[in-house]
């Protein structure tokens, strides 16, 4: 039991130091996690924080392209959650966080 509790909160670490990256894209207003809950703010404007306008269906687009890459990130709104199991292994966590932040990265 305390190796998996060992596993588990150096998982928590690991995705905490990645999704941290995410700040720095060009649409990310800003960045929350708890345990393994994480949050992405897609914004317009990085500097006001203005967000896309619900029409622009920004959230939805983004979900769309993780289904293409066999990931699903939660859109509610403009923001990007990420529910991931306490028992996922590090490799698939990268895997995740990798293609979210290319859709990120890349998005039009």
């Amino acid at each position: 039991q305390e190796k998996t509790l060992s596993r588990m909160k150096t998982t928590m670490n690991f995705f905490h130091e990645k999704l941290i990256k995410f700040k720095k894209l060009k649409f990310v207003g800003d960045v929350r996690y708890i345990g393994m809950v994480g949050a992405i703010e897609l914004v317009e404007d990085k500097k006001t924080k203005k967000p896309f306008s619900f029409e622009k269906q920004i959230g939805q687009k983004i979900y769309k392209e993780g289904l293409k890459r066999k990931i699903i990130l939660r859109p509610l709104g403009n923001i990007i959650y990420l529910y991931l199991p306490l028992s996922i292994k590090k490799k698939e966590l990268d895997f995740i966080l990798k293609n979210a932040y290319d859709i990120i990265y890349n998005f039009k």
